[in-house]
């Protein structure tokens, strides 16, 4: 999944332009759409519960999965419940869970300000930082390589 939904999409329809000022790649983004993600969905409609969590209650597994939904949700992707609709549903009922409401205002802010700017936005937001950061005012590629 993270590799669809991370590598494939977000960063052909978010990375690539924002951060890095290179073109979108058309085929790549219509072949994650049209084949990858259905192949991933029409697992998951096989595998996630109609109602609750994988194991019942909450766990890791079900954030995992949600995560990427979430990430896709900023490349504006959004599963089609017609086709899809016990994934469309528990993809929605993790997202709504308390901790993934309260990430939305920082998410907001940082996904418009300059990366040289997260570390202030998120400590005006009162977020707990280290006292140093690695981060720095530009980005910088690293060492894996991404198609």
């Amino acid at each position: 999944m993270g590799e669809v939904f991370i590598w494939r999409l977000f960063n052909q329809v978010a990375i690539k332009p924002a951060v890095w000022g290179e073109p979108t790649d058309p085929a790549v983004v219509e072949n994650v759409l049209k084949n990858d993600i259905p192949q991933i969905l029409d697992y998951l409609e096989r595998q996630v519960p109609a109602q609750g969590f994988i194991f019942g209650n909450l766990s890791v597994a079900d954030i995992s999965i949600a995560c990427f939904f979430r990430n896709a949700g900023f490349a504006r992707f959004r599963i089609d419940a017609a086709d899809w609709p016990r994934t469309a549903a528990f993809v929605e009922r993790v997202l709504k869970l308390e901790a993934f409401e309260r990430l939305k205002p920082m998410e907001e802010r940082l996904r418009r300000t300059p990366p040289a700017q997260h570390r202030a936005i998120l400590r005006d937001m009162g977020v707990p930082l280290t006292q140093d950061s690695y981060g720095t005012s530009l980005p910088r590629r690293g060492m894996m390589h991404i198609d």
